[in-house]
């Protein structure tokens, strides 16, 4: 019968608004006293009552996606000004979010929610693509001053390549992934570069002030060969530092000899 279907089909959404989390207490006291009518013979009550718990079932369904819509519109905007901070072309997704705040003042709740969803979803790609760039540009100037000292960058360089073509694909995943990869690559690189220039360098002062006759150099040579032990087993960052511990102490050493000197020279001429 008619009154069976409609009791049928506000069963129904009574069940599916309950799934989304409202609460159906007052409709559902409705709904029961339309069947208890229906099952007394009491149609016309019957009908009555299903109307209200249809009407105040798609009140409440309404006044749900209207607050989910306001919840996803404010995440959206906040979302769309953190992009915008981290320089995000955000085009795209504020169109999306215009569109939503129309649905929103026509009370096409759903849509709004829906459309701010979208929003943020693109938002997160722009988001991805400026962190992939960043990453790449990292990659780009640790790169340049590996090879500029000589440091073998082939690998780094090649994923740097294969980051820069999926982001131009748009495969945002892939593109940072391969970013991701590329900017530790090359950091490894310049840890490398650095560590050896360094040690280089404080073993050419070490011997040039040998020469010199500087004495008291003992601490930058042990400092200095700990550093190549430390190079050789890839500790690059370790290397550098006491590469540099060893430049100071020879620099100390020079200080201390020319000092020296000096008096040397003061004495001489008081004599």
């Amino acid at each position: 019968s008619r009154g069976q279907t409609a009791l049928e089909s506000v069963r129904a959404l009574l069940e599916d608004i309950k799934d989304m989390g409202v609460d159906i207490e007052e409709p559902g006291t409705r709904f029961a006293e339309a069947e208890k009518a229906f099952n007394a013979g009491e149609y016309s009550l019957c009908q009555q009552l299903t109307k209200e718990a249809k009407d105040r079932s798609l009140e409440l369904r309404t006044l749900h996606y209207k607050a989910q819509a306001e919840e996803a519109l404010g995440q959206a905007d906040a979302q769309l000004a953190d992009a915008r901070a981290q320089g995000a072309d955000v085009g795209t997704a504020e169109e999306i979010m215009a569109q939503a705040r129309e649905a929103m003042s026509v009370g096409s709740y759903r849509d709004a929610m829906e459309m701010a969803q979208q929003c943020m979803s693109v938002i997160g790609g722009a988001k991805v693509f400026v962190q992939a760039e960043t990453l790449l540009r990292t990659a780009r100037a640790n790169l340049a001053e590996a090879a500029e000292m000589g440091s073998e960058v082939a690998e780094a360089r090649d994923l740097y390549r294969q980051a820069k073509e999926a982001l131009a694909q748009e495969d945002l995943d892939r593109a940072m992934e391969l970013a991701r990869r590329a900017a530790e690559a090359s950091q490894g690189d310049l840890e490398v570069a650095r560590a050896r220039s360094a040690i280089e360098t404080a073993k050419e002062e070490i011997e040039s002030l040998k020469k010199q006759g500087v004495e008291g150099l003992q601490a930058a040579q042990d400092a200095v060969e700990q550093a190549g032990t430390q190079y050789h087993e890839k500790a690059f960052a370790d290397a550098f530092q006491k590469a540099k511990v060893a430049w100071e102490e020879a620099d100390i050493a020079k200080e201390v000899w020319m000092t020296g000197r000096a008096s040397e020279v003061i004495d001489e001429a008081l004599r």
